[in-house]
């Protein structure tokens, strides 16, 4: 998850995260990736990230890349 303050926007942070991971390799465009509130926590909002891959194999590797450009975003 990605944790956002209560008092960010959850589209701007929505939009910001899908530009992140658009055109990454490994994610299926269809069904497309998506972003979605998973918990509001204590101090923050957790957004989950949720994209789809081809490859069973490739899970582990596009879930890493998918984090560190959620990270850079």
């Amino acid at each position: 998850p990605v944790g956002i303050a209560y008092k960010e926007d959850t589209v701007a942070a929505r939009e910001t995260l899908l530009a992140a991971v658009d055109g990454l390799e490994g994610i299926m465009t269809d069904p497309g990736p998506q972003v979605v509130v998973e918990a509001c926590a204590d101090s923050s909002v957790n957004l989950q990230v949720r994209v789809w891959t081809a490859d069973a194999g490739a899970r582990q590797g596009v879930h890493f890349t998918v984090m560190e450009a959620c990270k850079h975003a």
